[in-house]
């Protein structure tokens, strides 16, 4: 299994959690919308920044979709919106 491959699992295990999903979930959204790839590819840049800005990103992608994410509950909330260019630290 490539690094790569392996920090993609770890990510979306966490941006599964913080958006309260399961993984296999997340992972059916972002092929849905075309980011599994995507995500894949931005390793270079994901694993050396914080991981709430690769977050953020994944948000923005899906806000431009037009997607809108559910929660546990079954409920449909829009994402919030971020600012283009915009990170956590600044």
């Amino acid at each position: 299994m490539s690094k790569e491959f392996k920090f993609f699992i770890y990510m979306l295990e966490r941006y599964a959690a913080r958006n309260g999903e399961t993984a296999d979930i997340t992972l059916n959204r972002l092929a849905e919308h075309g980011l599994y790839d995507y995500a894949v590819k931005m390793y270079d840049l994901y694993h050396v920044e914080n991981l709430e800005n690769a977050f953020y990103d994944l948000d923005r992608k899906l806000n431009e979709s037009g997607e809108k994410r559910r929660t546990r509950e079954g409920t449909i909330v829009p994402r919030p919106e971020i600012p283009s260019g915009q990170t956590v630290s600044g």
